[in-house]
């Protein structure tokens, strides 16, 4: 009799393959799928003779033998692109599934789906996880940071294994953690990618300015100072590498790439969370705006213009405060969109112990990150203002003066101007929201709160 798997994978691509690589170092059986057609034809057996000296290893192209070699309740993960293409499976899987067998989509699926693919599968017992992983190629290999979102049952039943694969924090615990309930899982991840866009626009803001005096080697070396600090973070360090790499003729890779800057959704959906519950989450709207004004690279040669450069050079203490305020107003943002779906969605998510996930094995892992932690045990509510922002007023100068040196420069900072607008609005007891309702009562008779007389009214403006 055949020797059964402990967990299918389904979807060899590069995540695929990088995740069943981790699980089969640990040694953990695993059982592949993927579908031969087109350019997929020879994945499972290019994939089967690259680990033909693994004995745990078994490589399926057709879903029931596939099935048919894991141990009951079985533990399927997907490893699949978000979409149709997750739908259209599992109605296969539903037909060839028993009771207590569990799906884990690891895919970046939006959290609106877990509940829908739940009870389609729950007709027929069959359990669903959604599950956020983060780290990218190398994280899925060596130690991705992992959410798991659906039943805490479900959770416990898988957790021993997803422990073992995932990153260890400083403490050598693991960054996998249950987030709450249907959907929370993929939610986080979610909401990490938005800020993952912050700080890749943040960087990416920074690196302009500096180049108007500064060479690739310079601006590394400058990110490399600060990378030894309280201040260092994997997106730091990936960035300096981008910096001073070259190819065969000597020309930086950097200058060979288009200037057009993709995405695949995760920050756009985060965006559009934000203004659905009534977020202030406006760095990952704007690194998604400079996404959006950067693929349109035909108009923007045509509407080129010359523009002068100042002689003055920015002050690096300066922009390095700036750096600071911008990204940990970002993070406050992520983790208060966090708070606010937690509560209006159930899932009591621990918030602190999402930071702590996310301080190994994640794209955005930083110092800042388990600073974070500490002040969030110390203050539960990340919201209270003073815990999280009690340094900043001695940043604005450097903020301010950013933004001053960008517009003499003539160079984009989308994401400093949120962080500068936030803050600014964040701190001013009075803001101009008053006009704005006067105008929605004129022309709509939404009508308002008569401070006053503590009551909501409309006026006889016409």
């Amino acid at each position: 009799m055949n020797k059964l798997n402990s967990i299918g994978i389904i979807g060899l691509g590069v995540m695929g393959k990088a995740l069943t690589e981790n699980l089969l170092e640990k040694k953990i059986s695993v059982s592949v799928y993927n579908r031969s057609t087109n350019k997929e034809k020879h994945v499972i057996s290019n994939f089967i003779s690259t680990n033909k000296h693994i004995t745990d290893l078994k490589g399926f192209t057709k879903l029931l033998p596939f099935i048919k070699s894991l141990k009951q309740p079985r533990k399927i993960i997907l490893m699949l692109p978000a979409g149709k293409i997750i739908d259209t499976l599992l109605k296969s899987l539903n037909d060839l599934l028993i009771n207590n067998d569990i799906i884990i989509d690891c895919g970046n699926s939006n959290y609106k789906d877990a509940k829908k693919r739940s009870d389609f599968l729950s007709k027929n017992k069959i359990e669903f996880i959604d599950c956020g992983i983060s780290g990218g190629q190398e994280g899925a290999k060596k130690g991705p940071s992992i959410m798991i979102g659906g039943k805490k049952t479900n959770y416990i039943k898988i957790k021993s294994f997803l422990k073992t694969i995932s990153a260890k924090d400083n403490n050598n615990l693991s960054c996998c953690a249950h987030m709450g309930g249907l959907g929370s899982g993929h939610y986080v991840k979610m909401i990490h990618n938005g800020i993952e866009y912050g700080e890749m626009q943040l960087i990416a803001e920074t690196f302009s300015l500096l180049k108007i005096h500064h060479n690739y080697n310079q601006i590394a070396n400058i990110f490399e100072e600060w990378n030894k600090t309280e201040h260092s973070s994997f997106l730091l360090k990936a960035t300096i590498n981008i910096l001073r790499k070259k190819n065969n003729e000597n020309t930086h890779i950097l200058d060979t790439i288009l200037d057009e800057a993709k995405s695949k959704g995760t920050g756009v959906w985060a965006s559009k969370e934000g203004l659905n519950i009534a977020s202030s989450n406006s760095i990952m709207i704007s690194s998604v705006m400079a996404r959006n004004l950067s693929l349109n690279k035909t108009l923007r040669e045509k509407m080129n213009l010359k523009r002068n450069k100042t002689d003055n050079s920015i002050n690096l203490n300066s922009l390095k405060e700036a750096f600071i305020m911008a990204r940990i107003i970002n993070h406050h943002q992520g983790f208060q969109l966090l708070l606010k779906a937690s509560s209006l969605y159930n899932w009591k998510m621990e918030i602190s112990e999402i930071a702590r996930i996310w301080t190994n094995g994640s794209i955005i892992k930083s110092n800042l990150m388990i600073e974070l932690i500490r002040l969030m045990k110390k203050n539960s509510n990340i919201l209270k203002i003073n815990s999280v922002f009690k340094d900043l007023i001695k940043k604005e100068k450097s903020i301010k003066k950013l933004i001053l040196f960008a517009t003499q420069n003539s160079i984009p900072v989308n994401c400093y101007s949120s962080a500068y607008n936030f803050w600014i609005s964040v701190t001013s007891k009075s803001l101009n929201a008053n006009l704005i309702q006067a105008q929605r009562d004129y022309f709509g008779n939404h009508g308002y709160i008569d401070i006053e007389k503590n009551s909501f009214k409309n006026y006889n403006w016409h």
